[in-house]
């Protein structure tokens, strides 16, 4: 320790320079930090906001898709004949049978045939 306080004498032109060029570069090292760290947060942000933008849009394209496969497939189980003749008679106050009942399924599990998205269908009579 000794050596050290004899080796840096403060009031010598070397020692003074010393200083002055490592707070000259404290302070100008400082000011590149910031200005570094503020330009990298601002492209970090901005790419950030693009991005999850590009998922909501993406996701919104594949749920309209989706909804549209699930629209035309239970339309497509809606206007089967068996369940039209199945829906009308029972407007007309004949409720089907349990076996006519048992004959659904098949024909409804078409939609979860041609998707991997539905997972069931109900059929209901209003």
């Amino acid at each position: 320790m000794r050596w050290l306080q004899t080796r840096l004498k403060f009031n010598t032109l070397r020692s003074q320079m010393l200083l002055g060029f490592l707070a000259v570069m404290l302070l100008i090292l400082t000011f590149v930090g910031y200005l570094t760290f503020h330009s990298v947060s601002t492209l970090l942000k901005n790419n950030a906001e693009k991005h999850i933008q590009q998922t909501a849009v993406q996701a919104n394209g594949r749920l309209e898709g989706i909804l549209e496969q699930i629209n035309s497939l239970t339309t497509l189980v809606s206007t089967n004949e068996y369940i039209q003749q199945l829906l009308l008679r029972d407007v007309e106050g004949q409720p089907p049978t349990f076996a006519e009942r048992q004959a659904l399924p098949p024909i409804i599990n078409l939609v979860q045939l041609y998707t991997d998205d539905i997972k069931s269908v109900e059929l209901f009579c209003v």
